[in-house]
């Protein structure tokens, strides 16, 4: 709802749903975002996520299954059916890939590839290295990433405040 709500009241933001494969049946989710789609003029992404953190599944009582290979299967099945669904041209599509499986389903499947920068240096590299993948499926594969900022009036202030969020981050969670 949140998503519809932006899209319905902004003219040029484009949203991304994240959904987790596993708890979302693809049949609604492509309703979802068909609708969507048409609310916002076709400025909605999806950023389909294959599993990853235990503890939610946990959560749910579900069970996360142990390998990427079987995660990202189901996946590639649950964004099939939901090809399928859609009528008119796929509204565009995400995927957060940080293992391999996960960036070879967003190679064939995805017109962008979300993945973490931890090392400046190697993700130039990491990142020509997926373009160059995406063309050898003859795909055109985009590549966003994320970045935290702290804002704070100067370096120092902004430093002790990402040594204050270090010290305080629940790890296990």
């Amino acid at each position: 709802t949140w998503a519809s709500a932006l899209l319905a009241s902004t003219k040029n933001l484009v949203v991304f749903a994240t959904i987790q494969t596993a708890v979302n049946h693809p049949i609604a989710v492509a309703k979802q975002i068909a609708t969507m789609s048409k609310i916002g003029n076709d400025r909605i992404g999806l950023n389909i996520v294959a599993g990853w953190n235990k503890p939610e599944y946990d959560a749910l009582g579900l069970e996360l299954p142990d390998d990427h290979e079987t995660r990202y299967g189901y996946a590639q099945e649950w964004y099939d059916l939901i090809q399928k669904v859609w009528e008119s041209e796929t509204p565009f599509d995400f995927d957060a890939a940080g293992s391999k499986n996960g960036r070879e389903f967003a190679i064939n499947n995805a017109d962008f590839l979300f993945t973490p920068v931890s090392d400046l240096n190697r993700s130039a590299d990491e990142v020509t290295e997926l373009k160059q993948l995406g063309l050898e499926q003859g795909r055109s594969t985009n590549v966003m990433t994320f970045s935290h900022v702290i804002c704070r009036p100067t370096l120092q202030e902004a430093q002790a405040e990402w040594d204050r969020q270090l010290q305080n981050a629940d790890i296990p969670a």
